[in-house]
């Protein structure tokens, strides 16, 4: 990838891009897991300081993972959907939330709210996202989201989330990712905290339903076209910034 990066005096400007891995397996699908493709999103730009040779390279700035469901795939090839959603308990607990028992149709609410949406096509669930402490505040999560969203969305019925802040995940308090990510320096009102990234997302199109523990869009059904005026293809670092991430 060419350099697209600019700097002054104190401040260098990052060109963020996204970087997928995936692996997947080869001959005909066999098992659950050949019909979901999980992602890991790296969201990394290059930096250039002052055309030093010496002081060029790449930073990671966050991540996001995601997983394709595909659910046609699966339904052509003569694979029961109980066991694409029994492959962990996060998927066990979207196909619960979202279907009926039986699978032949979304939940009525769902029904009711995303016409549009068929129980056959794809479903893209995008599990987690993550921003380094010195990158947030400049709507570079949300930006990565709305690409992943837009190169991926194609053929789904629906894309699902969950609007939980990673600082209340169970357990996150002992793990190492607490103080990697700064997660203490983060609001710790719940309420708060989640109706801020509710509110993040229905920027997106994204939607609640009653009785959904999760936030839903239909590509199919848009409300309102997203304001791209909110979204950033480069961010702003000092160099100190920089310099402690590295």
């Amino acid at each position: 990838m060419s350099n697209r990066l600019g700097s002054t005096s104190d401040k260098i400007t990052l060109y963020p891009f996204l970087g997928y891995d995936s692996t997947s397996g080869i001959g005909p699908r066999q098992e659950s897991e050949d019909y979901l493709l999980d992602m890991k999103v790296r969201i990394q730009a290059e930096y250039d300081i002052d055309d030093d040779p010496t002081q060029t390279g790449l930073i990671d700035l966050g991540e996001l993972r995601f997983t394709l469901i595909r659910m046609g795939s699966a339904l052509n090839e003569g694979f029961h959907f109980h066991t694409l959603f029994d492959s962990s308990q996060s998927l066990s607990d979207l196909g619960g939330a979202l279907y009926e028992p039986d699978f032949s149709e979304f939940v009525e609410p769902i029904r009711d709210r995303f016409s549009s949406a068929e129980p056959f096509e794809d479903l893209l669930y995008l599990r987690s996202l993550t921003v380094a402490p010195f990158a947030r505040g400049q709507r570079l999560g949300i930006s990565a989201l709305h690409r992943v969203i837009n190169d991926w969305e194609s053929g789904c019925a629906l894309v699902a989330l969950q609007a939980k802040p990673l600082q209340f995940e169970r357990g996150i308090r002992a793990e190492s990712r607490w103080e990697k990510l700064a997660l203490a320096s983060l609001s710790q009102d719940g309420e708060i905290a989640t109706a801020k990234l509710e509110n993040h997302y229905r920027g997106l199109g994204f939607d609640s339903l009653d009785d959904i523990p999760y936030m839903l869009m239909c590509p199919k059904q848009r409300q309102m076209p997203v304001d791209e005026q909110a979204l950033v293809h480069s961010i702003d670092l000092s160099l100190e910034e920089l310099e402690q991430a590295l």
